[in-house]
C-alpha cells in the first residue's frame, strides 16, 4: 500500500529573512566578511520544495503598525487548516 504524502507548509517571515540576507557583516576592523544579497524567490521556492518537500509556502509581510492585522491573518490561516475550511477575510483596522 502506498503511503499518503504528508503536507508540509512553510511560513516565512519576510522581516527576518530580509534582515538576515540583505545586510553586510563586517568585523571589528571594518573588513566585510559577508556580502549581503537579494533572494531569488523562484529558486527559493524550488529549494523549499526539493529540500523540505514544502507543498505550500506563505510569505508573511507586516510592519509594526500592522502587527495586529498580521497576527489576525496568521491565526485565521492556521485555524482554517485545523477546521478544514477556507480562511475568512480579516477586516482592516
Amino acid at each position: 500500500m502506498k503511503r499518503k504524502r504528508q503536507k508540509v507548509y512553510a511560513f516565512i517571515d519576510s522581516q527576518n529573512l530580509n534582515l538576515g540576507l540583505l545586510n553586510d557583516i563586517k568585523n571589528k576592523k571594518g573588513k566585510t566578511i559577508y556580502k549581503g544579497w537579494k533572494l531569488d524567490f523562484k529558486k527559493f521556492r524550488v529549494y523549499l520544495s526539493d529540500k523540505f518537500r514544502v507543498s505550500k509556502a506563505f510569505y508573511l509581510l507586516a510592519t509594526l503598525k500592522k502587527i495586529n492585522i498580521y497576527t489576525a491573518v496568521l491565526s485565521a490561516m492556521v485555524m482554517s487548516w485545523f477546521l478544514n475550511q477556507p480562511p475568512k477575510t480579516v477586516p482592516a483596522s
